[in-house]
């Protein structure tokens, strides 16, 4: 066609196009945050809109899995954190995957991404059944854990070209995870409380395989944020320093008790500041689970007790089996002394996985053997329950006796009077000690049926001014959740 033959009529056409593209040309050089205020007509033009307005990206670390309801609950509470942050962008939220399709198959109807996990705990690969470490697990946790360390390290070095030959011992999944680190603009770390050793020779691979990911966002010069855990004791030297090193590198570090930030406070040099545990800001599931309990043996008219255990390993023990034996049978003796006093009980699977380390199936079925001869326990073992909707299974009990922690801030949630069994470092004394609750912490090392029997006699006793206090703390949790928000905006200069 001859510029010559163009109809008259044709010229205002053309110039209509001429003139929609040079207003798309002068709009990319405007400032990011005006996009959101683009006309339908300007969005529907993907390269313009990816100019000017490309999704904020978080990552929210270490892995994802449905099966234990307590980091549902924290993973979930980090989500809604960043979504909040973000509120005025775009935003996509990154989650570390699991390998299995039944741990993350909630998360993913809540419609968040999921990535493959880049360094894999041994036990992940070569799980154990027993509630020991024997020589085999351990020396095949060995060679994975060496190999895991050579090809992460090398990864993080100063030298591109050993991070360039590092790429290639890992495979297609590992690598894009690497490259979302890469193009991530905010990393957070959710709540938890994992941060901890006891001086065991395996504790500096420990600490290596739960920072890892901080280091190689901070490689990238990433912000990183470690949201409310609870840290501590660190009896292994080396891990303590790795801790150090790593944890001040972070844009911001919470604790998420007292117990943790008088420890951070007088032995290292991190500087953190104490918050809430994350699942504090959760909220129950709106529906009735009156059928849904009765389905399962439970009526709600009664006086009902729910007991949630763990197969705990005893890390300080030299005798691990012999403790855990004693663990349940203390559980026996006061699921006895609790029947005398007319409650029924409900043994409450929390946690199914990922490992067996974290079924509580074990622990219950073996409780469970040991109580043939007592009637009225029944048996919540329900893997489709998400963390919010067993938050409001746990609502309709008198009363809670928890091991699995979460259990306990769960059934908190909803004031319900509640005996913490504590383990694992600072986390279930130190928010208890924080909460005025020492009286009903025990920890696990210490449990007996007589202690038991008489902490649940008293918290019945005193299950008013129980809830009177729980119920002043839940009242300061939205303006916690705001100062945190605030402080992230500046951290994160959002």
């Amino acid at each position: 066609m001859h510029w010559q033959n163009i109809e008259s009529q044709d010229w205002g056409g053309l110039s209509c196009i001429y003139l929609y593209y040079l207003v798309l040309f002068i709009y990319s050089f405007y400032p990011r945050q005006t996009c959101q205020h683009t006309s339908p007509l300007f969005r529907c033009y993907n390269f313009a809109v990816t100019i000017n307005c490309r999704m904020k990206k978080v990552l929210i670390i270490p892995s994802n899995t449905d099966l234990n309801r307590g980091d549902q609950a924290l993973i979930w509470e980090s989500a809604h954190l960043a979504e909040s942050l973000f509120k005025d962008e775009p935003i996509e939220v990154f989650l570390m995957d699991s390998d299995n399709e039944d741990q993350v198959c909630q998360t993913k109807e809540l419609g968040y991404k999921l990535i493959s996990p880049i360094l894999k705990h041994p036990s992940r690969i070569y799980d154990n059944h027993k509630v020991g470490y024997d020589l085999l697990t351990l020396l095949l946790w060995g060679g994975c854990a060496l190999y895991d360390y050579l090809r992460t390290r090398l990864l993080i070095t100063k030298f591109e070209c050993v991070n360039k030959f590092a790429m290639c011992l890992f495979n297609r999944e590992e690598r894009k995870s690497i490259k979302l680190f890469k193009e991530c603009d905010a990393v957070f770390v959710k709540g938890g409380g994992f941060l901890h050793s006891y001086g065991k020779i395996t504790d500096p691979y420990q600490f290596y395989y739960y920072l890892f990911d901080y280091k190689l966002a901070t490689h990238y010069k990433k912000p990183v944020v470690l949201l409310p855990n609870s840290i501590g004791p660190l009896k292994n030297k080396i891990a303590k320093r790795m801790l150090e090193k790593t944890l001040n590198k972070c844009s911001l570090v919470y604790t998420r008790e007292s117990v943790s930030q008088e420890y951070l406070d007088s032995t290292t040099v991190i500087k953190a500041r104490q918050s809430l545990d994350l699942a504090f800001y959760q909220t129950s599931d709106k529906k009735d689970y009156v059928g849904y309990l009765k389905n399962n043996g439970v009526d709600i008219n009664n006086k009902n007790i729910a007991i949630t255990l763990r197969p705990y390993r005893f890390p300080e023990s030299e005798n691990s089996k012999e403790h855990y034996n004693a663990y349940c049978q203390s559980i026996r003796g006061f699921i006895i002394f609790a029947r005398e006093m007319g409650f029924y009980v409900t043994m409450v699977a929390h946690t199914l996985g990922p490992s067996a380390h974290e079924n509580d199936c074990d622990a219950i079925e073996d409780v469970l053997s040991i109580c043939k001869d007592i009637d009225g326990i029944t048996y919540i073992n329900d893997k489709s329950l998400t963390c919010r909707e067993l938050q409001k299974v746990y609502s309709y009990f008198d009363c809670v006796v928890g091991t699995r922690f979460h259990s306990v801030i769960f059934a908190l949630n909803s004031l319900v009077p509640t005996v913490a069994i504590t383990y694992g470092g600072n986390k279930g004394k130190g928010i208890m000690k924080d909460l005025g609750l020492s009286e009903y912490s025990l920890p696990i090392e210490e449990v007996s049926a007589e202690k038991l029997d008489a902490m649940f006699s008293s918290l019945m006793d005193n299950k008013n001014k129980f809830k009177q206090k729980v119920n002043d703390l839940l009242q300061k949790a939205t303006d916690e959740r705001n100062l945190v928000l605030s402080e992230l905006q500046k951290a994160l200069n959002v």
